[in-house]
């Protein structure tokens, strides 16, 4: 596969140097003083769930326009490539029959709630028939889509005891969820070789039955109560009702606060919490944001991290212009980063960030925020629309951006999380009037913003149509990058 050339890469996975090495690196900022742009070096860290070959792919192109700036750029290949994994398990999942009739059950079930007028309040749920809705998960979303505009919203967003008992009915009367119950049932493991392969799985998927993804924890429990067939296949349906049952609650409290994203898009996050969670990607999640705080380990000579910051402190001069581009997960690295510069550049020392869809939460940031303040003297923030980001599928069964994904589903912490990469937190109102958005807010100006589509001049273009497309596929985010760094930042070299 094509490849950066040597002087202007790092290879690292699990935080730990794999195909380069220290003594790469060491090569690397020797053959920097070598360079025309010596004092203007750029640092790329790519996003999550991209594998070396893409990594590389993409860091060829952008290198292009880091050099039209006047720049040194340097990438960092993380090798956090498992999105086909999640692909494959999300696609999976969204053609599971179980999975496709518990989003219809449970849109049937809130658009009643929804529907519900102020003379009805408290009493049956007026309930259309499920068949009007389709099987095909597309043509599902539109019609959920539109039947959400017409529903109106109810006076209170609550069931009552009498509706909560009208949901398990309605539940428990589903033939089809209890056929596919009883298939799982018939499928489970046992429930010791689910705990190996628990432990032994890193970040892949784990079958708790032969006929589901669900949660491998979920049916170990059921597993593990034995019994015959039957009785397990009953234990297994009313288990899934249960859930179900508080999905629908979940789904009616995040509209009554605010923080729905779309009908379809919220049943399906939460159906996915409540019996996906591990096969749907948290753990994929979790390890890909500890990669980016393990590189910054107590042993240069393994810790890739560790090991650049001690080399760029043995090349910092008053003279070096810095910019950190971080793309989506990226940008989590840029954070841990720059906790660790902060305590080796010298007081003086300022560096520019330019953050790409970014997947940081705005917690993470305004937890580090006097060392943003302190070290960092541009900073700009790419992201797409929020019409954009919620209006494509990024993964089967799922309509919306990654960053949709890991704020709906992926942040085990907080459902809804606000991130700084999307649009639809920047208002600072409503649910999210609090002050880790507000902090951030007044740390990187409007004017730093930039919302795909954007033709606002030099340094402010973005026609970026998907997450995806901001590492390599939008020339005019790659034009404002070029001006940025050439221009804006200052070239001091």
């Amino acid at each position: 596969m094509p490849r950066l050339p040597a002087p202007h890469y790092l290879d690292l996975q699990n935080g730990a140097f794999k195909e380069t090495s220290p003594a790469d690196l060491a090569t690397l900022f020797q053959a920097l003083p070598q360079s025309p742009h010596k004092n203007n070096l750029v640092i790329h860290f790519h996003g999550g769930l991209v594998n070396r070959e893409s990594g590389h792919k993409s860091g060829l192109i952008l290198k292009e326009s880091y050099e039209a700036a006047g720049a040194y750029p340097i990438f960092f290949i993380w090798n956090s490539g498992i999105k086909d994994t999640l692909w494959g398990n999300l696609q999976e999942i969204s053609q599971e029959k179980i999975f496709r009739r518990l989003v219809r059950r449970v849109g049937q079930l809130v658009l009643g709630k929804m529907g519900e007028e102020a003379g009805q309040r408290g009493g049956q749920l007026e309930l259309m028939s499920l068949k009007e809705l389709p099987a095909d998960l597309e043509a599902l979303e539109q019609d959920l889509q539109n039947l959400e505009k017409t529903a109106g919203r109810p006076v209170d967003w609550e069931l009552t005891t009498l509706q909560e008992k009208q949901v398990r009915v309605e539940l428990e009367r589903d033939r089809v969820l209890n056929e596919e119950a009883q298939k799982i049932a018939n499928g489970l493991r046992d429930a010791d070789e689910i705990d190996n392969a628990i432990k032994s799985r890193g970040g892949s998927a784990v079958r708790g039955s032969t006929e589901t993804l669900m949660s491998p924890e979920i049916l170990r429990e059921l597993a593990d109560e034995g019994g015959e067939p039957g009785e397990r296949g009953i234990t297994v349906f009313f288990t899934i009702v249960k859930h179900t049952m508080s999905v629908v609650g979940r789904v009616l409290s995040r509209y009554r606060k605010g923080r729905d994203h779309g009908l379809y898009t919220t049943i399906v996050e939460e159906i996915l919490r409540a019996l996906y969670i591990d096969n749907a990607g948290a753990l994929v999640w979790k390890l890909i944001k500890k990669d980016t705080a393990d590189a910054f380990g107590g042993d240069p000579r393994k810790h890739g991290g560790t090991a650049f910051v001690e080399q760029l402190r043995q090349a910092w001069h008053a003279d070096l212009n810095l910019t950190l581009v971080g793309h989506s997960t990226g940008a989590i690295y840029i954070g841990h980063l720059l906790q660790h510069l902060d305590a080796v550049l010298p007081p003086e020392a300022r560096v520019n960030v330019v953050f790409l869809a970014a997947a940081s939460s705005f917690g993470f940031i305004n937890d580090r925020l006097d060392v943003f303040r302190r070290r960092v003297r541009h900073f700009h923030n790419f992201g797409l629309s929020d019409e954009r980001e919620r209006t494509y599928w990024e993964f089967p069964g799922y309509r919306g951006s990654l960053l949709y994904l890991v704020s709906g589903i992926l942040e085990p912490d907080e459902v809804d999380m606000p991130l700084v990469g999307m649009e639809r937190y920047w208002d600072a109102s409503g649910p999210y009037d609090r002050p880790d958005i507000k902090n951030v807010m007044a740390m990187i100006a409007d004017k730093e913003r930039v919302w795909s589509l954007s033709e606002a001049g030099a340094g402010r273009e973005c026609d970026a149509k998907k997450h995806g497309d901001f590492d390599d596929n939008d020339e005019a985010t790659r034009r404002s990058l070029t001006f940025l760094i050439g221009k804006e930042f200052g070239n001091a070299g």
